[in-house]
């Protein structure tokens, strides 16, 4: 009896936006027609934490992986992950300023510091 070739297995890892559950239920309709499409076996991988996801980024674990933008930088440096979709939107950001801030526009920050609320950011 001649062998059957097993199907190409893949990891996609999702960015733990929410909790493992409800990650699961929100991306198992497109895994599961990502793997009947393309012929190859997509398993999702879901995480209880950033970290967690983070690390496996960095180590190469997943072959594929939605992440923010930041992390798409850290994946490429890393282990050289390449963007395969992306938005057609650029990015757009927001500034606040507390209500009796003397800035009232992006020009009256000429010279000075702006600081972020986290690291990767």
């Amino acid at each position: 009896m001649p062998e059957l070739a097993e199907k190409p297995a893949y990891v996609l890892a999702v960015l733990p936006q929410f909790p493992p559950l409800e990650v699961h239920k929100q991306w198992i309709p497109f895994v599961e027609r990502l793997s009947k499409e393309s012929g190859t076996d997509i398993r999702l991988k879901v995480y209880r934490t950033m970290a967690q996801f983070e690390d496996d980024i960095v180590n190469g674990v997943v072959d594929f992986a939605f992440l923010n933008p930041y992390q798409a930088v850290v994946a490429r440096k890393a282990q050289g992950y390449i963007p395969l979709v992306k938005g057609e939107e650029r990015l757009v950001g927001i500034i606040v300023v507390r209500k009796d801030s003397p800035i009232n526009s992006i020009k009256d920050l000429k010279g000075g510091g702006v600081v972020f609320p986290a690291p990767n950011s």
